[in-house]
């Protein structure tokens, strides 16, 4: 499945206009759709194939949570504790910078 972030992007009003009457007109289903379309009309248009295949291989790494650590422990208290390391250790992992 492929994981979408959000972006706040800011336009002018016509340029707003004008995306909205192509999703009156049917062209999109949504602003959403139409923004995205032309920004990955602009990203094929500056990168070769492999340039986008490398990066999407790269934001798709995971971390990996040995799930036995987690069925062992019987306290909901101490899953809790566990639980939020992970997701903290995860959260730490994505906004330090890779070496």
């Amino acid at each position: 499945m492929e994981r979408n972030e959000k972006l706040m992007v800011r336009l002018d009003a016509d340029t707003v206009t004008l995306l909205q009457k192509l999703v009156d007109d049917g062209e999109y289903s949504s602003l959403s759709e139409a923004v995205a379309t032309a920004v990955d009309r602009m990203i094929r248009s500056k990168f070769d194939r492999e340039e986008i295949l490398r990066v999407s291989k790269e934001t798709n790494k995971t971390l990996t949570v040995n799930i036995n650590s987690l069925l062992d422990v019987d306290d909901s208290a101490e899953m809790e504790k566990v639980i939020r390391k992970a997701v903290s250790d995860y959260v730490r992992s994505k906004m330090e910078p890779e070496e």
